[in-house]
């Protein structure tokens, strides 16, 4: 019965999908039962197990240590993500702006830098802000350079 232990090795990221952890390398005679081992939410959860052996009053059954388990905010795919520009915009004397493109589903965007009317190079940053804070995690992209050429 020395064997009995939880599979939980690293944490999950969330995806949306529900996680469980349980106890591995149990005897086909034991049952378990379970509290606090299935999430579906970024956070950090306590699994507790009660292990039973059905009618064999003569063994003793094992107590398991509870297990701490974590699931981690996830990052939104930005590969998709471009900026607005090609590096270079012409000059007409108008507010010109750079924003980003093809921004993830769910989040929206607040820039430094991105507006200007005078010829010259300038930086542009942007925090895409998830609209699911408790499961996702805010990313900054930081020193587009862009220029407004004569």
């Amino acid at each position: 019965m020395s064997g009995v232990s939880w599979d939980y090795k690293k944490p999950f990221t969330y995806d949306g999908s529900r996680k469980f952890v349980e106890l591995k390398g149990l005897s086909p005679d034991m049952t378990v039962e379970y509290s606090g081992n299935s999430e579906a939410y970024a956070g950090e959860y306590l699994a507790h197990a009660v292990l039973s052996l059905g009618d064999f009053s003569n063994y003793e059954v094992p107590i398991v240590e509870d297990c701490q388990w974590k699931i981690e905010k996830a990052i939104y795919d930005i590969g998709q993500i471009k900026w607005s520009d090609n590096g270079k915009v012409k000059y007409d004397g108008t507010m010109k702006e750079v924003f980003i493109e093809n921004l993830p589903e769910g989040t929206t965007a607040k820039y430094t830098g991105c507006h200007a009317v005078n010829p010259g190079v300038y930086y542009a940053s942007a925090i895409l802000i998830p609209e699911d804070l408790e499961d996702y995690i805010p990313l900054v992209i930081e020193n587009h350079r862009w220029e407004i050429e004569k």
